[in-house]
């Protein structure tokens, strides 16, 4: 029997929306091919490392990041829809009805985090936006989560996908508003707990993990 893994994520060569996808099959010990697409420096950011073959993969959807498992024949696209697919694979998306609502919302509130951020950090007047998420949004947010958490391991009370892309954010704010995390006790003892978890201690202490940029060479903070 091949050892060769069967299941491929492709994505840019940046943490983005893929990392905690990488994060999460590398916590449920699935050996897969980590594809990554390079983007072209400044002024024309060729994306043609992706395009040449965006359309030969036989995606139904064709984007980044996506999931290839040749093993099932399961080809998809979307960041959310993969993580919930790998999430119910492995049992990490609530086990009641309730736990399964508050984890997609979790989820779905990790993905407006990520959108906002991507409206700053992408934006030529990153400068002047940047004091407004400092001062207001990212505090909001914080002291929501931090609310929300309290004094549970994790989000929605067990360990959940949610988890992963929650702890993408965090650190991902951390990293672009020194301070700002770590300022909530309970949110900084998670991301603490979170990177304690082995398979993921491995992998935030991985050459590969630490190589990548948060953003894509067109971002103004990457």
């Amino acid at each position: 029997m091949s050892d060769k893994p069967t299941v491929t994520l492709g994505y840019w060569s940046i943490r983005g929306l893929a990392e905690p996808l990488r994060c999460l099959l590398h916590h449920c010990n699935v050996k897969f091919n980590d594809v990554t697409y390079a983007c072209g420096d400044a002024p024309g950011f060729d994306l043609s490392d992706w395009f040449n073959v965006k359309h030969k993969l036989g995606l139904p959807f064709p984007n980044l990041p996506y999931l290839i498992d040749e093993a099932t024949g399961l080809k998809m696209t979307q960041s959310d829809a993969i993580l919930r697919h790998i999430g119910r694979e492995h049992n990490l998306v609530g086990s009641t009805p309730l736990e399964k609502a508050e984890v997609d919302m979790l989820v779905d509130l990790a993905k407006d985090i990520a959108m906002g951020l991507t409206r700053v950090v992408y934006n030529p007047k990153f400068s002047e936006l940047i004091g407004d998420l400092s001062t207001k949004t990212a505090p909001a947010w914080l002291q929501l989560l931090s609310d929300h958490l309290g004094s549970k391991e994790w989000f929605a009370g067990s360990l959940s996908i949610a988890d992963f892309v929650l702890y993408e954010r965090l650190d991902v704010l951390n990293h672009l508003i020194p301070g700002s995390v770590d300022a909530h006790a309970n949110l900084k003892a998670f991301m603490t707990r979170f990177e304690a978890l082995p398979r993921v201690a491995e992998f935030v202490a991985s050459a590969e993990h630490k190589s990548l940029k948060f953003n894509n060479k067109m971002a103004v903070w990457q």
